[in-house]
């Protein structure tokens, strides 16, 4: 018996988050958003991402692997950043067309974990390195808390910046690339310390120079910051193991939208059918809504906010 317990623990990932038990109930939500990122990288070259693969997948619940039966599907009228990102936290299919759309016209799900779930203000907030990101975040800008492109962190109520927090803008602003966009490192850097910090219930870590990369055409740097992700994965969830936080904290990293194949892989456009096709992991519990079709199920950016509703008790 004790050589069979003895396999048994062998072959469980180095570090691995519990599946949800009654008395540890998922009681957070991280979102982490990957823009641009194809499933070809994901799923294909596993070795842009060795950590999560070895230590951490073994854990998730995977969609849109070629090999199975779960297809995630990007919910927009067009495969654009921010269509898909209003689709994600407005649980509804967008007008906007172009990334240059105003702000969303309907409540988002962050909202409403705080006008429903009775969460501060400081408990739901959003980390981008795109500053359009909160156009997709909030309808009412303020309801909840954020800080995106080159904006200078600060405490979500009293506006002070901690020795902590001007270090970090410091830096963002030492970096500045020239638009509005902050680098990755730096917003996961601000993203990582505001978790330590204020231990929000739910987070989104939106994360973009792939798509910025891949826009350039310049596949290396694409596939670099594919392992800066991988890394600074492992960092988000030694912190959350390190809190005692890992059995409630529920994971979801996904994308915006896909790319195009060949030489077509640095854009993504409507009439490229890989363009709308997306992936998604989950860790400690399942997407939502997901659509029986033959012998697959369908699950879309429509899927995020019932699934993080759920999770707060108002769906």
């Amino acid at each position: 018996m004790r050589t069979i317990i003895f396999f048994i623990l062998t072959l469980l990932p180095v570090f691995s988050f519990a599946i949800t038990k009654s008395d540890h109930p998922v009681t957070r939500v991280i979102y982490i958003t990957f823009d641009g990122v194809r499933r070809q990288e994901i799923f294909g070259h596993k070795e842009f991402m060795p950590i999560f693969w070895h230590d951490y997948a073994k854990s998730a619940v995977i969609y849109g692997a070629p090999d199975s039966n779960r297809i995630m599907e990007v919910a927009a009228k067009i495969p654009y950043s921010l269509p898909s990102y209003q689709s994600q936290m407005s649980g509804a299919v967008p007008n906007c067309l172009e990334n240059s759309c105003s702000q969303i016209a309907i409540e988002t799900f962050p909202e409403r974990l705080i006008k429903k779930a009775g969460l501060k203000r400081s408990d739901v907030a959003s980390i981008a390195s795109w500053e359009v990101i909160d156009y997709a975040f909030q309808n009412k800008l303020g309801s909840a808390f954020s800080n995106s492109g080159t904006r200078a962190m600060h405490d979500p109520y009293t506006y002070e910046i901690d020795p902590t927090m001007k270090s970090l803008n410091l830096r963002q602003i030492k970096g500045y690339k020239g638009d509005d966009t902050r680098w990755d490192k730096y917003t996961m850097a601000q993203a990582l310390y505001y978790y330590k910090k204020y231990k929000p219930k739910f987070l989104w870590i939106s994360l973009n120079d792939a798509d910025e990369y891949a826009h350039a055409g310049d596949i290396k740097h694409y596939q670099k910051t594919l392992r800066f992700y991988d890394r600074e994965l492992d960092k988000l969830f030694k912190i959350i193991k390190s809190e005692k936080l890992q059995q409630e904290t529920m994971i979801i990293i996904t994308t915006d939208h896909g790319r195009g194949l060949g030489k077509a892989w640095m854009e993504h456009e409507s009439d490229m059918p890989d363009a709308w096709r997306t992936w998604a992991f989950v860790i400690n519990g399942e997407l939502a809504n997901g659509k029986k079709d033959g012998k697959y199920v369908r699950y879309s950016t429509l899927s995020i906010r019932p699934t993080v509703e759920k999770v707060f008790g108002i769906a």
